[in-house]
């Protein structure tokens, strides 16, 4: 299937809900902001940060915690900084489903983490790094070749963003966030990804 081919992931269509509730723009966003600690930590704990949920909050009402470092509260806010800007996007009807907003976003996320943030590999001064990333018991994933420009990554991005046009609304949003699991390999970052690719 063309979509599965361009994602380079696979699900059953079949099993993707037909009906789902629809809320008004101004009830997702605030639920998001309501959950935005959460949403925080559980992005923390994908990361390996060892923040627990009550030192998140704490830290993002604006309180340091002593004993932690300061890479890892960084993270933290970075995190928080990045929801509150990806909150912002949809609260001004902004949001796009783009490479400028992809990279914009992890522009935040990323800052003073990656090598390099807010470009795909290739796309600044590292035109040679291309890290495997470990999957646990999963192997091993190679992502594509770092090459001056990022040619290969953009098609692909390109790509994939058009694959989702085919999808529902909650089944793209879903592919969405599977797919930006695989992007934050060609984001060059060379943490653990625990979703295998095919």
């Amino acid at each position: 299937m063309e979509l599965f081919n361009a994602l380079g992931f696979h699900w059953d269509r079949s099993a993707v809900p037909s009906v789902i509730p629809i809320h008004s723009m101004e009830r997702v966003c605030f639920r998001f902001h309501r959950m935005l600690p959460e949403f925080v930590w559980d992005a923390s704990v994908l990361e390996g940060n060892p923040f627990t949920f009550p030192e998140v909050k704490t830290l993002l009402d604006g309180v340091t915690i002593g004993g932690r470092k300061i890479s890892d509260q960084q993270q933290i806010l970075n995190l928080a900084e990045s929801a509150r800007r990806l909150l912002a996007l949809v609260r001004e009807s902004q949001f796009e489903l783009t490479k400028a907003t992809f990279i914009e976003l992890h522009g935040i996320v990323a800052r003073n983490e990656a090598l390099e943030w807010g470009v795909f590999r290739g796309e600044a001064q590292e035109t040679n790094y291309a890290p495997d990333v470990g999957l646990g018991e999963h192997g091993q994933y190679t992502p594509l070749s770092t090459v001056p420009g990022a040619p290969e990554l953009n098609r692909v991005f390109l790509e994939g963003v058009a694959a989702l046009d085919e999808c529902q609304p909650f089944e793209k949003a879903t592919a969405v966030f599977l797919r930006r699991q695989q992007a934050h390999v060609a984001l060059h970052d060379e943490r653990h990804s625990d979703v295998e690719w095919h």
